[in-house]
């Protein structure tokens, strides 16, 4: 059987040829699908029509046992954007590997093309060679990537530790949580000074050193945000980079780029409070752990192209 597929952002297309009984198949979708699954569905029809005519495939898997343990680890796929901000996908779209007992792996990620698997149980048949359990799909591992027998188009390369996506997303989480917290109380406190008349006793400078560390949390938030809304629905996402056409594509760096800006001043700001002592020492390390929090958001998200 001799097939060709292509995708596109709102199209998709498969076409099967099946020489030995004078049949193709073509397909085509106008339009993504819920959550991307057009490009399934056309390969699911693909593989319907091969089944009908050739009969389901039967390969049981020969287990060989042997050491799995050197294959885990999170693996991305060497075709991530170095470019855009669709790099940020990755976050998500990295695919973990699992050692098991009797030399098997887990995958957990989206390997597999059909969008409503994300598990997959594999066992090993080979040096490096592994085929999914109850199944056909057959991977394999060499230099440190990971190859798919049914998509010789993509490779997923290992990640070294401080690569790691969990680990990025388990830093984002924890950085911005700090910022919003800290804007929060922030503004809470000078609603509630306002409301009761009360003077700040604070030299001018550490006042605009606090205005300055608000205004950073408030810029990654609202990038953050907007973000969010950008890459909720991933149809839209890939139109949205593929057209160039919404305002948010390039409000995002803009934001982050002014935070980076606001980050160093205070960064400056951080290193004056403790030679000048503007607050007490509980303060001064709050404000420490603001401009810490908001150099890590930084560091990833420039990571992952978000700075511009």
């Amino acid at each position: 059987m001799l097939v060709k597929d292509g995708d596109i952002p709102g199209f998709h297309d498969n076409l099967a040829l099946l020489p030995d009984r004078d049949t193709g198949v073509y397909v085509a979708y106008n339009g993504d699908g819920k959550d991307g699954s057009a490009s399934w569905a056309g390969q699911e029809l693909v593989n319907r029509v091969a089944d009908h005519t050739f009969g389901t495939p039967r390969r049981a898997a020969t287990a060989r046992m042997g050491e799995t343990g050197k294959f885990t680890g999170f693996y991305r796929s060497t075709r991530t954007s170095h470019s855009d901000l669709t790099r940020a996908a990755a976050l998500t779209s990295s695919v973990q590997v699992t050692a098991g007992p009797d030399s098997t792996l887990t995958t957990t990620g989206p390997l597999s093309r059909d969008p409503g698997v994300t598990k997959q149980h594999w066992v090993r048949i080979g040096d490096g060679l592994f085929q999914e359990k109850d199944g056909q799909e057959r991977l394999a591992f060499k230099d440190g990537k990971l190859f798919l027998a049914s998509d010789p188009t993509v490779a997923y390369e290992r990640l070294p530790w401080y690569e790691s996506p969990v680990l990025h997303q388990q830093l984002l989480i924890g950085s911005l949580g700090v910022l919003l917290l800290s804007v929060t109380a922030w503004t809470i406190g000078a609603l509630i000074g306002r409301r009761r008349g009360s003077a700040t006793a604070a030299p001018a400078g550490a006042q605009l050193a606090r205005l300055l560390a608000w205004t950073t949390g408030v810029l990654l938030t609202v990038a953050t945000a907007c973000f969010a809304l950008l890459v909720a629905d991933p149809n839209s996402l890939n139109q949205t980079v593929f057209l160039g056409d919404s305002p948010m594509l390039k409000l995002v760096p803009v934001l982050v780029k002014a935070a980076l800006a606001t980050t160093a001043a205070v960064l400056v700001c951080a290193v004056i409070a403790w030679w000048r002592r503007w607050w007490g020492w509980a303060a001064r390390i709050h404000y420490s752990a603001v401009a810490l929090a908001a150099v890590l958001f930084l560091v990833v998200a420039g990571n992952y192209h978000l700075v511009g």
